[in-house]
Protein backbone atom coordinates (compact mmCIF):
# COMPACT_ATOMS: atom_id res chain seq x y z
CA UNK A 1 0.00 0.00 0.00
CA UNK A 2 0.93 3.54 -0.55
CA UNK A 3 2.61 5.80 2.15
CA UNK A 4 -0.35 8.20 1.60
CA UNK A 5 -2.75 5.59 2.39
CA UNK A 6 -4.32 6.87 5.77
CA UNK A 7 -3.73 10.54 4.82
CA UNK A 8 -7.17 12.81 3.32
CA UNK A 9 -7.12 13.71 -0.18
CA UNK A 10 -6.19 17.61 0.67
CA UNK A 11 -3.25 16.45 2.57
CA UNK A 12 -2.06 14.19 -0.37
CA UNK A 13 -2.56 17.28 -2.38
CA UNK A 14 -1.45 19.89 -0.30
CA UNK A 15 2.36 17.32 0.39
CA UNK A 16 2.31 16.81 -3.93
CA UNK A 17 1.79 20.75 -3.97
CA UNK A 18 4.51 21.53 -1.30
CA UNK A 19 6.75 19.11 -3.16
CA UNK A 20 6.49 21.08 -5.84
CA UNK A 21 7.63 24.33 -4.88
CA UNK A 22 10.44 22.60 -3.01
CA UNK A 23 11.48 21.77 -6.67
CA UNK A 24 11.67 25.75 -7.56
CA UNK A 25 13.23 26.85 -4.04
CA UNK A 26 9.66 28.04 -2.19
CA UNK A 27 9.51 27.70 1.03
CA UNK A 28 5.41 28.11 1.57
CA UNK A 29 4.67 31.45 4.12
CA UNK A 30 8.32 33.13 3.61
CA UNK A 31 8.58 33.67 0.00
CA UNK A 32 6.47 36.20 -1.62
CA UNK A 33 5.03 34.42 -4.74
CA UNK A 34 2.53 31.88 -2.96
CA UNK A 35 -0.22 33.08 -4.57
CA UNK A 36 0.99 32.97 -8.07
CA UNK A 37 2.05 29.77 -7.65
CA UNK A 38 -1.59 28.68 -6.52
CA UNK A 39 -3.09 30.25 -9.40
CA UNK A 40 -0.66 28.38 -12.34
CA UNK A 41 -1.41 25.07 -10.32
CA UNK A 42 -5.24 25.55 -10.78
CA UNK A 43 -4.36 26.72 -14.51
CA UNK A 44 -4.81 23.14 -16.50
CA UNK A 45 -2.14 22.67 -19.09
CA UNK A 46 -3.58 22.79 -22.76
CA UNK A 47 -1.76 22.81 -25.38
CA UNK A 48 -2.47 23.62 -29.86
CA UNK A 49 0.66 22.20 -31.13
CA UNK A 50 -0.22 18.93 -31.16
CA UNK A 51 3.36 17.75 -30.22
CA UNK A 52 3.28 19.48 -27.03
CA UNK A 53 1.02 16.42 -25.22
CA UNK A 54 4.45 15.39 -24.67
CA UNK A 55 4.74 18.14 -21.98
CA UNK A 56 1.63 16.96 -20.87
CA UNK A 57 3.19 13.79 -20.59
CA UNK A 58 6.54 15.28 -18.57
CA UNK A 59 3.76 16.56 -15.84
CA UNK A 60 2.35 13.01 -15.43
CA UNK A 61 5.88 11.45 -15.29
CA UNK A 62 6.61 14.36 -12.56
CA UNK A 63 3.43 13.39 -10.50
CA UNK A 64 4.72 9.87 -10.83
CA UNK A 65 7.74 10.51 -9.19
CA UNK A 66 6.15 12.17 -6.61
CA UNK A 67 3.58 9.20 -6.10
CA UNK A 68 5.95 6.67 -7.04
CA UNK A 69 4.03 3.60 -8.31
CA UNK A 70 1.24 4.43 -5.15
CA UNK A 71 -2.40 3.54 -5.70
CA UNK A 72 -2.46 6.93 -4.61
CA UNK A 73 -1.90 9.63 -7.10
CA UNK A 74 -3.59 12.98 -7.80
CA UNK A 75 -5.05 12.32 -11.40
CA UNK A 76 -6.74 15.41 -13.22
CA UNK A 77 -5.06 17.56 -15.89
CA UNK A 78 -1.90 18.71 -15.83
CA UNK A 79 -1.54 21.95 -14.23
CA UNK A 80 0.50 24.77 -16.04
CA UNK A 81 3.22 24.90 -13.03
CA UNK A 82 3.63 21.31 -13.57
CA UNK A 83 4.35 21.99 -17.03
CA UNK A 84 6.77 24.85 -16.18
CA UNK A 85 8.72 22.88 -14.04
CA UNK A 86 9.10 19.93 -16.15
CA UNK A 87 10.72 22.28 -18.50
CA UNK A 88 12.74 24.60 -16.18
CA UNK A 89 14.22 20.57 -14.95
CA UNK A 90 15.20 20.05 -19.01
CA UNK A 91 16.80 23.78 -19.21
CA UNK A 92 18.66 22.89 -16.40
CA UNK A 93 19.76 19.34 -17.45
CA UNK A 94 20.75 20.80 -21.16
CA UNK A 95 22.43 24.61 -20.59
CA UNK A 96 25.95 24.44 -19.96
CA UNK A 97 25.62 27.20 -17.08
CA UNK A 98 24.56 25.38 -14.42
CA UNK A 99 21.43 27.15 -13.69
CA UNK A 100 19.36 25.43 -10.89
CA UNK A 101 15.95 24.29 -11.61
CA UNK A 102 14.63 27.29 -9.56
CA UNK A 103 16.40 29.88 -11.40
CA UNK A 104 14.98 28.84 -14.94
CA UNK A 105 12.01 28.62 -13.89
CA UNK A 106 11.81 32.34 -12.30
CA UNK A 107 13.47 32.90 -16.19
CA UNK A 108 10.69 31.87 -16.98
CA UNK A 109 8.60 33.87 -15.06
CA UNK A 110 10.30 36.61 -15.87
CA UNK A 111 10.00 36.28 -19.45
CA UNK A 112 5.89 36.40 -18.53
CA UNK A 113 6.26 39.07 -16.93
CA UNK A 114 4.88 37.37 -14.24
CA UNK A 115 7.36 38.15 -11.43
CA UNK A 116 5.72 41.06 -10.32
CA UNK A 117 3.00 39.81 -8.62
CA UNK A 118 3.93 39.09 -5.32
CA UNK A 119 1.55 38.33 -2.36
CA UNK A 120 1.58 41.43 -0.55
CA UNK A 121 -0.32 43.39 -3.77
CA UNK A 122 -1.58 40.48 -5.49
CA UNK A 123 -5.56 41.19 -5.30
CA UNK A 124 -5.03 44.98 -5.45
CA UNK A 125 -3.71 45.15 -8.54
CA UNK A 126 -6.03 42.30 -10.20
CA UNK A 127 -3.39 39.95 -10.36
CA UNK A 128 -5.56 36.61 -10.99
CA UNK A 129 -6.99 38.39 -13.71
CA UNK A 130 -3.50 39.50 -15.26
CA UNK A 131 -2.00 36.01 -14.84
CA UNK A 132 -5.02 34.43 -16.36
CA UNK A 133 -4.88 36.04 -19.39
CA UNK A 134 -0.49 35.79 -19.72
CA UNK A 135 -1.38 32.10 -18.99
CA UNK A 136 -4.01 32.60 -22.13
CA UNK A 137 -1.64 33.84 -24.47
CA UNK A 138 0.80 31.51 -23.83
CA UNK A 139 -1.03 28.23 -23.96
CA UNK A 140 -2.91 29.57 -27.36
CA UNK A 141 -0.06 30.72 -28.79
CA UNK A 142 -0.90 34.11 -29.42
CA UNK A 143 2.60 35.90 -28.48
CA UNK A 144 4.43 37.50 -31.00
CA UNK A 145 6.31 35.49 -33.62
CA UNK A 146 9.72 35.70 -32.33
CA UNK A 147 7.68 34.29 -29.06
CA UNK A 148 7.46 37.75 -27.05
CA UNK A 149 5.30 37.11 -24.66
CA UNK A 150 5.92 33.51 -24.45
CA UNK A 151 8.58 30.93 -22.53
CA UNK A 152 11.59 31.84 -24.97
CA UNK A 153 11.53 35.02 -26.61
CA UNK A 154 14.23 34.81 -29.41
CA UNK A 155 16.15 37.97 -30.70
CA UNK A 156 16.38 36.26 -34.23
CA UNK A 157 13.79 33.39 -34.95
CA UNK A 158 14.69 30.91 -37.77
CA UNK A 159 10.44 30.51 -38.19
CA UNK A 160 7.41 31.66 -36.43
CA UNK A 161 7.40 30.22 -32.96
CA UNK A 162 3.69 30.04 -32.26
CA UNK A 163 3.62 26.88 -34.61
CA UNK A 164 6.83 25.35 -32.79
CA UNK A 165 6.46 22.82 -29.86
CA UNK A 166 7.31 24.07 -27.09
CA UNK A 167 10.40 21.30 -26.83
CA UNK A 168 11.99 23.19 -29.87
CA UNK A 169 11.49 26.82 -28.58
CA UNK A 170 13.52 25.74 -25.85
CA UNK A 171 15.97 24.45 -27.76
CA UNK A 172 16.30 27.46 -30.21
CA UNK A 173 16.42 29.90 -26.59
CA UNK A 174 19.00 27.83 -24.89
CA UNK A 175 21.30 27.68 -28.11
CA UNK A 176 20.64 31.55 -28.99
CA UNK A 177 21.21 32.61 -25.17
CA UNK A 178 23.86 30.76 -24.28
CA UNK A 179 25.47 29.74 -28.28
CA UNK A 180 26.27 25.87 -27.92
Amino acid sequence: MGVFKNLSENARTYGYYSWLLDIIEIEMGVDDYYLLLKRLHQIPFVYVVDRDFNREEDARDLRDEYYRGSKEHEDGKTSVLEVLITLARHCSDQSMDGQSVSKWFWEFMHNLDLDQYVDFNYYTVGANDKVDKTIDILLQRCYEKNCRGGLFPLKEPKMNQQRVELWYQMSAYLQEKYRY
